[in-house]
């Protein structure tokens, strides 16, 4: 089982990318940075869904997953856009032949969706803070 968890990631390889700098300024971004990113992991999964594999995709979509949070804590988005938005900031980091990295984000775009309610509630104080 092991040779196999470890042939998969190596399959993966990884793949580099650039995000755009984010439009907020500075002073907004130290806000939103002392009072989230560092109370919440950007990646993060289940303990009952870690892995290798899991962690070489939180590797690959660590950008994704900051954006995500940072995206959570701006006043003014919603959570439906953040969420759209992580889905293609994943699809991006994947790269463009990348079949098995696109399914992966796509799971982790469905567990956002229907699982982070919670994180978009929390992140309430932080936008208004935060404005």
């Amino acid at each position: 089982m092991r040779i196999f968890v470890v042939a998969i990631v190596l399959m993966f390889g990884s793949t580099a990318y650039a995000f755009e700098r984010n439009p907020y300024s500075d002073q907004y971004n130290d806000c939103i940075s002392q009072n989230w990113a560092s109370e919440y992991p950007a990646c993060s999964t289940p303990p009952y869904a870690n892995s290798a594999i899991t962690d070489h995709f939180n590797d690959i979509f660590d950008h994704a997953c900051v954006d995500h949070d940072r995206c959570y804590a701006t006043h003014g988005e919603s959570k439906s856009d953040c969420d759209t938005r992580f889905l293609a900031n994943m699809v991006q980091a994947c790269g463009a032949l990348d079949t098995i990295c696109h399914g992966a984000a796509s799971v982790y775009a469905g567990a956002v969706a229907v699982g982070a309610q919670s994180a978009w509630d929390n992140a309430a104080g932080i936008r208004e803070q935060c404005r």
